[in-house]
């Protein structure tokens, strides 16, 4: 079993810029009463340089009271689901937070089972950017609340033939630590696995991979097939993304956005009401989310750390498409072009949000349907591309399908 431990160095670049930011103003304002000169101008910018520092100051508590004890250990925010989180590292000093949670419904802790066959099905919760483990917290909510009630309901359910789930953050994210470079795709999948083998899970997984994650589970499944034994796609991006003009666009300014966000968090006015959209990973009061999750993951965002790895994966994203559309091209040219089954016959489900774009978006969908022989294409008109907060059963539902596939 691998040591838990808790990474501290979230806090101390986060609190520590802000501390450095607090004491500057600090010696601007004493320099500027010192040398104060009656002006209207030095008049008004003393002013502002006072809230400032207020501003300042009480952004610092913050971090080192509230925020704190969200940013330092996830036990504060999924402890009502139970599970253990795991800090493996394959990398040497950089850390992976995994968290997996014991499948109450399966064969293997059922009594009431006829099955004698071991069950070792894991299911893998691969997040959008810029989202990580928080995002998936509906679904655990779901999964709880059934647990609790005892329904059997199959929408409120896992399968019993998967004995464990688990949730993780990308470096930089949640509880992971930031790398000292924008980790691409395939680095990304490379380690993931690597990590995975230290917690002894190297076989029977099945990836679900939301929207930019979905391009995760696919390369998962390519590069190590014996690990991954089915794959369901949430309104994944695709090879059209390419060629999406408003989404290049999309991504240029969210990384000006999350370069403006450093600023902004440093200075303390993250903490005002400033109206940050859902997709840059803030949760407002509307967003159908726990209490608890949505303090954890707004208290993550004004970090050092998941702000610059929202920059680094907006950065790369398209370069991470590019590894997946060399490896399609590549298994067309040597099958003459006739097929792009690259996945053969994985088993697979592809989950689409009606609500995300019009037939052409549907279209695209059907394509990445295609590249298995064995998969299903679901539409839910019912949400949009938000479905973790918006129609979390039918992820639970096209996980069970997915074990259906494969058996």
């Amino acid at each position: 079993m691998l040591e838990i431990t808790i990474p501290l160095i979230k806090v101390d670049i986060t609190v520590f810029s802000s501390f450095v930011y607090f004491v500057f103003l600090v010696a601007l304002f004493v320099y500027l009463c010192k040398n104060f000169k009656k002006s209207v101008f030095i008049i008004i910018l003393n002013i502002l340089l006072f809230l400032s520092l207020l501003l300042s100051f009480v952004h610092l508590i913050y971090l080192t009271g509230v925020n704190k004890q969200y940013i330092i250990n996830p036990d504060n925010t999924f402890k009502q689901y139970g599970g253990v989180s795991y800090f493996p590292t394959f990398i040497k000093n950089k850390s992976l937070h995994i968290r997996c949670f014991n499948n109450s419904n399966s064969s293997n802790n059922s009594s009431n089972s006829s099955s004698s066959s071991s069950n070792n099905t894991t299911v893998l919760f691969e997040a959008g950017l810029p989202f990580y483990s928080t995002i998936w917290t509906n679904i655990l909510d779901i999964i709880n609340n059934n647990n609790n009630s005892n329904s059997g309901n199959s929408s409120t359910t896992f399968n019993q033939s998967i004995k464990q789930y688990c949730i993780y953050d990308r470096y930089g994210y949640g509880w992971s630590d930031l790398l000292d470079h924008p980790v691409m795709g395939l680095e990304m999948v490379n380690d993931l696995k690597e990590n995975l083998n230290l917690l002894g899970i190297n076989s029977n997984v099945i990836s679900v991979g939301w929207s930019y994650g979905g391009i995760l589970s696919q390369l998962m499944a390519n590069q190590y097939p014996s690990l991954i034994d089915g794959i369901v796609l949430v309104d994944s991006m695709d090879l059209g993304d390419l060629q999406d003009k408003f989404l290049l666009d999309l991504l240029k300014k969210g990384v000006m956005s999350f370069e403006a966000l450093k600023f902004v968090s440093l200075s303390g006015l993250i903490q005002l009401p400033l109206g940050y959209p859902l997709s840059s990973g803030y949760y407002d009061k509307s967003i159908p989310l726990s209490e608890v999750s949505k303090k954890s993951s707004n208290a993550i965002y004004q970090t050092y750390e998941f702000i610059q790895a929202s920059i680094d994966e907006l950065s790369i994203c398209l370069e991470t498409i590019h590894q997946l559309n060399d490896i399609v091209l590549n298994f067309s040219k040597s099958n003459n072009n006739s097929s792009d089954q690259y996945l053969g016959n994985k088993p697979m489900v592809v989950l689409t949000a009606g609500q995300n774009g019009g037939e052409d978006w549907l279209k695209r969908q059907d394509i990445i349907a295609n590249y298995s022989s064995n998969s299903v294409h679901i539409v839910n008109n019912q949400t949009d591309h938000f479905i973790p907060l918006h129609a979390p059963y039918s992820i639970i539902n096209s996980i069970n399908l997915c074990v259906n596939l494969i058996k």
